[in-house]
């Protein structure tokens, strides 16, 4: 089956654009963390006293500077889109820590999910929809076939051992974003079992042939969109629909 790919905008053209994603679109906004601090108007005003006070308690510079980095560049996407001033949102969490707008529904109204790698962020949003991202940057894996026998299902590892070891650590990221990117929108996270989310990528598109809870919900009605564009990254994004179109803004879009 095919299905839409990745159109990257480097302007605003449906930027922030609420509409749209009510017509089965999925947003993906891929920035640097620095973003945060470079533009003037992103600024600690926009964090909640309470997200204040929790920066404040963590102690590694860099781990508070990606926080407040994160939750400024993420308030103000969703500001964007809801049209209300960024430090007026609020968030809750679910049964298992998935959050979401307070007072809506689990996987209902505007949805988003974060990921972040270095100082890269990627915040995918969509309608009414169970939703996950995942974004990894390569980087040497000192045991890659240990850890692979870990995170991978039986088909998997046997796959991926039989690539040419140069392809081996890109096709790992690109399994591990998949798994993630699923666990996330299921709403479970890595608790969720990497190993018995099993793919088949052996094809251009990816498809998920099992998970622990496919008893009550066929595996193949996921959709998975790989996200392109990418540096020596894998990216990936997860979802219980069908999506319309796919557009991909970077930091241009968001500072226009």
């Amino acid at each position: 089956m095919n299905q839409p790919d990745f159109r990257l905008y480097s302007r605003q053209d449906h930027a922030f654009e609420i509409d749209d994603l009510k017509q089965g679109a999925v947003h993906l906004w891929h920035l640097s963390l620095d973003a945060a601090e470079s533009h003037a108007r992103f600024a600690p005003a926009a964090l909640t006293p309470e997200e204040r006070d929790r920066a404040a308690r963590i102690q590694r510079e860099p781990i508070r500077q990606r926080f407040v980095s994160t939750r400024i560049l993420l308030r103000t996407i969703l500001g964007g889109y809801l049209r209300c001033p960024p430090e007026t949102l609020t968030f809750e969490l679910g049964e298992h820590g998935k959050p979401r707008l307070a007072g809506t529904r689990p996987d209902r109204g505007l949805v988003f999910n974060v990921s972040h790698t270095g100082k890269e962020l990627a915040v995918a949003l969509a309608f009414n929809a169970q939703l996950g991202v995942d974004i990894e940057t390569w980087r040497p894996i000192e045991d890659c076939s240990t850890l692979a026998a870990r995170c991978l299902a039986p088909t998997e590892l046997g796959h991926w051992a039989g690539l040419p070891e140069a392809e081996r650590l890109p096709a790992f990221f690109r399994l591990w974003t998949l798994k993630e990117a699923f666990c996330k929108a299921v709403g479970r996270g890595l608790a969720l079992g990497l190993q018995q989310c099993v793919f088949d990528c052996s094809a251009r598109e990816p498809v998920l042939l099992a998970w622990p809870g496919q008893h009550t919900e066929p595996a193949r009605q996921w959709h998975f969109y790989e996200i392109a564009n990418l540096s020596s990254t894998s990216g990936a994004i997860a979802s219980d629909r069908a999506a319309k179109s796919l557009r991909h803004f970077d930091s241009t879009s968001f500072c226009d």
